[in-house]
């Protein structure tokens, strides 16, 4: 059975014999396929590099592009660092804050010096009078 067409007869109906792969796909066609399909996912592994490389590097420079993100302001770590930078002491916290962050409304509703007695020294013996702190 080469490669003559083979006929067979059954009640009516002809079969015919089916061709061959190689019959239907000539070699050169496979090797245009196969140069084909590896262009095609080079070109996509590309393009998804150019997708992940882009979100990357728009997420890390987003708060630069958009000033109107929460910012931070240190105040410092010591005294003179606070002051420096022109932060305020805010009793109610117990800390410095940035002047942006201080409401001296607010603040002046309540002073937290006046509802206890404050000292000068760790015996308690010396009183300090609330407008002097």
């Amino acid at each position: 059975m080469g490669k003559e067409s083979v006929t067979m007869k059954s009640k009516g109906a002809q079969y015919g014999q089916l061709p061959l792969d190689e019959d239907i796909n000539p070699p050169e066609k496979r090797k245009t396929t196969l140069i084909t399909q590896s262009l095609i996912h080079g070109i996509l592994c590309a393009l998804l590099m150019v997708i992940i490389i882009t979100v990357i590097s728009t997420t890390c420079l987003w708060p630069h592009k958009h000033p109107h993100l929460p910012q931070t302001i240190d105040c410092g770590n010591t005294t003179e660092e606070a002051l420096s930078k022109g932060c305020i002491m805010e009793p109610m916290i117990y800390g410095w804050i940035p002047q942006e962050c201080y409401f001296a409304d607010l603040s002046a509703q309540y002073s937290p010096f006046e509802d206890r007695r404050w000292y000068t020294d760790a015996t308690y013996s010396t009183v300090i009078a609330p407008a002097d702190l």
